[in-house]
Parts: structure tokens; sequence; C-alpha cells
């Protein structure tokens, strides 16, 4: 379910204009963590290890580089 969710909130994340969202801290965690288990099939927990080092101050978060 959460999956769907975070599926849903990127791919809304892009308007017609060319604008790019700037994502909070924790929707550009998640996404890190569900791409990584998506790409390695590793564990929440392994990926969670992986992707929270990349994400420590609460800024704005661009989904492009991860």
């Amino acid at each position: 379910m959460k999956l769907l969710l975070l599926i849903l909130l990127v791919s809304c994340g892009q308007s017609k204009e060319g604008f790019i969202r700037c994502y909070t801290k924790e929707e550009a965690l998640n996404h890190c963590i569900v791409t990584r288990i998506g790409q390695t099939g590793e564990s929440s927990y392994l990926a969670n290890i992986y992707c929270a080092p990349r994400f420590q101050a609460q800024a704005c978060y661009s989904l492009g580089g991860l």
C-alpha cells in the first residue's frame, strides 16, 4: 500500500509547465528506500541503512539523482 502511494506521489511531481516539485526529507528517503528495494531486492532495513545518510537535513530534495 505504501509503495502505491509513493508511486502516486512521485508521478505527480512534475507538472506540464516543467515545474519540478520539491520533496521533503521523509518523501525523498521513502523514495530512495523503495527504489533501492526494487533494484536490489534487499530488505527495507538494509535499504534504510543505505539511504538514511543521504537525507540528514530537513531540506528540499529532488528525486532525479537518486
